[in-house]
């Protein structure tokens, strides 16, 4: 299996509560640096906020920077539960359908419902889809 990089984020600690802790991550528009941003319609920035557990052995505050990272490969996996499956069933779908000699209108519409249900299966089994993906908390070493 192929190396992946970690999936790094900058945030910062909104809240703690116990061994928990709230990351506000930042997310901007690959044109976030260009000094016309602010009159450009094209920038955007997108808040998230992610509950993660608190490493142990290390004192957290709120408003501290740190760094969110993920195994680049959760990342991969992602992207194959969001875009590949629903797409392998949607082509499953409209070509064994369409030599089935259905009208066109009943093949396109299932092979639709077909990647719906995709997302539909993803959507039933969200929680146990993320307790794979483990979130670490790092603390942000400027140099």
């Amino acid at each position: 299996m192929p190396q992946f990089q970690p999936i790094e984020h900058k945030g910062t600690i909104a809240s703690l509560d116990g061994s928990m802790a709230s990351v506000e991550i930042v997310q901007t528009s690959s044109c976030a640096g260009c000094r016309a941003k602010t009159i450009c319609s094209v920038s955007g920035q997108k808040e998230k906020l992610i509950r993660l557990s608190l490493p142990s052995g290390q004192s957290w505050a709120v408003g501290e920077e740190v760094v969110v990272s993920l195994r680049g490969s959760m990342g991969f996996k992602a992207v194959f539960l969001a875009y590949v499956v629903p797409l392998i069933a949607l082509l499953s779908a409209l070509f064994t359908l369409s030599s089935l000699g259905l009208p066109d209108w009943v093949t396109g519409l299932s092979a639709i419902a077909f990647s719906l249900f995709c997302y539909f299966l993803v959507w039933i089994f969200r929680d146990r889809i993320g307790k794979e993906y483990i979130f670490v908390l790092k603390k942000l070493q400027f140099i």
